[in-house]
This record gives structure tokens, C-alpha cells and sequence, in this order.
């Protein structure tokens, strides 16, 4: 199995890793940092299942640290995956409960309204969310579940 990691996070990069090399037998695991870098991967190159965080830069940059969070960035991901007709079964791994729409001035929105939100796309792309919660495991359960298709 190929799979794409979209993750700007390297500690849940190395703990969803660890997962999927205990579980599946992989061909590759490729991980992106960015929107960009993340989108132009997707429509290089085929994969059997992408793990996508909802939350990203726009761009990676190696000299910076302090680059801009955008909040919905996954979902911007997958409609351009719809746009460009790549069909890439795709789980949301998010560590947010709550995510703001516009730098921490606008309106707020659950993790369930983002399922909601996520669901409401109509993507046959989408397969689910995981929340990832660092101070438990039942994030790789569901995660494993999802992954299996179950």
C-alpha cells in the first residue's frame, strides 16, 4: 500500500507511522508538510490512501517555524481533488477540537460540525475523521478501522 501523509506535525507524523508499520503491509509511506506541497504530490503521483491533517501551512518552508496555520486546509485539499477528479480514499487526522474560520476572530466550529462539514461535501473521496488525541490510543483503533474499511 502507498500512502500520502499530509502532516505539519512531526511527532504525529512519527506516532501515525509507527501505526501503519505495525498494521499494513506498505509499499511506501511519503509524507508532505503544506497545502502545496501536498496537492502537487496528489496530482503526481498515485496513491492507495492519503492521511490528511485539516490544518496546514500553505507552503513549507524549511528556514521558518512561525508559518501561518490555515484551518480548513484539508478541506480546500479535497475539493481540488474532486476538481481534478483523483480518486484517493482520504481520512481527516486532526488533533483540533475546536477550529477557528478566521484567525481566531470569527466564528468557531466543533469537531463535530467539521464531520458534518466533511460529510456535506459529497466527496467519494472522504472516508472519515480521526481525532487524534495524543494522551490516548483510541485514536489508532478508529484509524486502523477506517483503514480496513470497517
Amino acid at each position: 500500500m502507498k500512502i500520502l501523509i499530509i502532516e505539519d506535525d512531526d511527532n504525529k507524523y512519527k506516532n501515525i507511522s509507527r501505526v501503519l508499520l505495525k498494521y499494513f503491509p506498505l509499499e511506501s509511506i511519503t509524507l508532505k508538510k503544506s497545502y502545496n506541497s501536498g496537492l502537487r504530490e496528489i496530482l503526481k503521483i498515485e496513491y492507495d490512501l492519503i492521511l490528511l491533517d485539516m490544518s496546514l501551512p500553505i507552503y513549507e518552508n524549511e528556514k521558518s517555524n512561525s508559518l501561518e496555520i490555515k484551518p480548513f486546509t484539508g478541506i480546500d485539499i479535497l475539493n481540488q481533488m474532486k476538481r481534478y477528479q483523483k480518486k484517493i480514499r482520504t481520512i481527516v487526522v486532526t488533533q483540533f477540537e475546536i477550529f477557528s474560520t478566521s484567525r481566531g476572530r470569527g466564528e468557531e466550529i466543533s469537531i463535530t460540525e467539521l464531520r458534518k462539514k466533511l460529510e456535506a461535501l459529497e466527496s467519494q473521496n472522504y472516508k472519515g475523521l480521526v481525532y487524534y488525541d495524543v494522551t490516548s490510543d483510541s485514536w489508532e483503533t478508529e484509524l486502523i478501522d477506517l483503514i480496513r474499511g470497517e
